[in-house]
C-alpha cells in the first residue's frame, strides 16, 4: 500500500485575459485581438485562453500523478506545442511533458518521479514553446501556487507535525494509532482465555482511546498503551485534526472550494471519533466483563467498530463507502481525500 493513498486534488481555475468574456471577444471568431494567426493552422488569432482542473494521484509506487484537464483552450501555434511544470521554491522544477489539445480541451497524465505533497511541490506552470520543452520559455500560458496557509495546514495533517508521537501528520498518526489498538484487540481473541489477563486488555485499549489513566476494573493498577497520544481526549489525534482543519477554512471566505472540502473533511473526522467512542465503550465494559462468551463479544465489537474507524462503514449496503452520504460513511480515507483536494490553486494567464 502506498504511503500515499488517496490523490492530491489541485483545481485549476485558468482564466482568459482580463475584460476577455466571449469568443469574439478574445480574438478567437473577430480577429481583433491576439499576436498572429496559428491556432493549429485554424486562421484564428491566438492567446493562452482556457478553464479547468489539475491534481495529483497515486501513480507508479509512491510517486505522485499529475491530471490536468482544461477546457476552451487554444490548440498552439504552428511550430510551437504546450508544455508543463510543476516546481517548488528554489528548486529546479520537473518537467510534465508535452500537453496536447483535442478539440479545444485538454486531458494529460504525467508521472512526476516523486510524491509531489511529501516533496512540497506547490506550483504549476504551463508555456507554449517552439524548443521541445527544454526550458521554460516562449510564453507562459497558466500559473498559479496553493494557499501557503493551506499548504502548511495540509503537510501538519498529512506529512508531519510537532505534536504527535511519531512526528506523523495528526491524520497519519491517528490512522497508526488506530491500528496498533486494533492489533492488540485482536491478539486478545487470539490468545486463550484469562478472565484477568482479558479484562487488564480491555482496560489498556479503553484508555489508549479516550486518552485517559482509569483502573477501570479495580484491580489496583492502571493498564494503557504506551506512546499512545488518545484519540478522543482534548488535545488526542481528533482534536487535533479538528483545529487544523479549522485553521485552513479560515483562510478562505464562503463559497470558496476550499471551505467546502474542509468542512467534508471535518464530517469524515467525526465519523471516525463516532466509530472510536463506540469501540471504547465496549471495551470499557470489556474491562469488566466476567465470562469468555461476553467477553469475546465486547471485544469483536471493539474489532469492528475499529475497522469502521479506518475504512469507513456501508451503512446503506450499497458495496460502496459514499463519503458524501448524510451522514457521511467515509472515515480516514474520506479524510485524506478531501485534505488533498484543499491543496487547490487558482491559476490565471500571466
Amino acid at each position: 500500500m502506498a504511503f500515499w493513498r488517496s490523490f492530491m486534488q489541485v483545481t485549476v481555475v485558468v482564466a482568459g485575459l482580463v475584460g476577455c468574456s466571449s469568443p469574439a471577444e478574445d480574438g478567437k471568431e473577430t480577429g481583433e485581438v491576439g499576436e498572429d494567426t496559428g491556432g493549429g493552422g485554424s486562421g484564428t488569432l491566438w492567446r493562452p485562453v482556457g478553464a479547468g482542473t489539475a491534481y495529483f494521484v497515486d501513480g507508479v509506487e509512491d510517486n505522485s500523478l499529475f491530471h490536468l484537464e482544461l477546457t476552451r483552450a487554444n490548440d498552439p501555434r504552428e511550430g510551437e506545442a504546450y508544455y508543463g511544470w510543476v516546481s517548488k521554491g528554489g528548486e529546479d522544477p520537473i518537467a510534465l511533458g508535452e500537453i496536447p489539445v483535442t478539440a479545444e480541451e485538454v486531458n494529460f497524465d504525467s508521472d512526476i518521479g516523486v510524491n509531489a505533497l511529501i516533496e512540497g511541490y506547490d506550483t504549476f506552470e504551463a508555456w507554449a514553446t517552439d524548443n521541445g520543452g527544454t526550458a521554460r520559455e516562449g510564453e507562459k500560458l497558466w500559473e498559479g501556487a496553493v494557499n501557503p496557509v493551506v499548504y502548511s495546514v495540509i503537510q501538519t495533517l498529512l506529512i508531519s507535525s510537532p505534536d504527535t508521537p511519531d512526528g506523523q501528520g495528526s491524520l497519519r498518526s491517528l490512522e497508526s494509532a488506530v491500528q496498533v489498538i486494533e492489533a492488540r484487540a485482536q491478539s486478545v481473541i487470539d490468545a486463550s482465555f484469562d478472565l484477568d489477563a482479558f479484562n487488564a486488555e480491555s482496560e489498556a485499549i479503553a484508555n489508549g482511546l479516550e486518552g485517559t489513566e482509569e483502573d477501570r476494573n479495580d484491580d489496583g493498577r492502571v493498564d494503557t498503551i504506551d506512546g499512545q497520544l488518545g484519540i478522543l481526549n482534548d488535545g488526542g489525534y481528533v482534536d487535533l485534526i479538528l483545529v487544523d482543519l479549522r485553521a485552513a477554512s479560515d483562510q478562505v471566505t464562503p463559497g470558496d472550494p476550499i471551505k467546502d472540502y474542509a468542512n467534508y473533511a471535518y464530517d469524515c473526522s467525526q465519523s471516525i471519533e463516532d466509530h472510536v467512542h463506540y469501540a471504547s465503550i465496549d471495551a470499557d465494559v470489556g474491562s469488566i466483563c466476567v465470562s469468555e462468551k461476553s467477553c469475546d463479544a465486547r471485544m469483536a465489537d471493539v474489532l469492528v467498530e475499529l475497522g469502521y474507524a479506518l475504512d469507513g462503514e456501508d451503512e446503506n449496503e450499497n458495496g460502496v463507502i459514499d463519503d458524501l452520504a448524510t451522514p457521511t460513511e467515509g472515515t480516514i480515507e474520506c479524510a485524506i481525500t478531501y485534505i488533498s483536494q484543499m491543496a487547490q490553486m487558482t491559476v490565471a494567464t500571466p
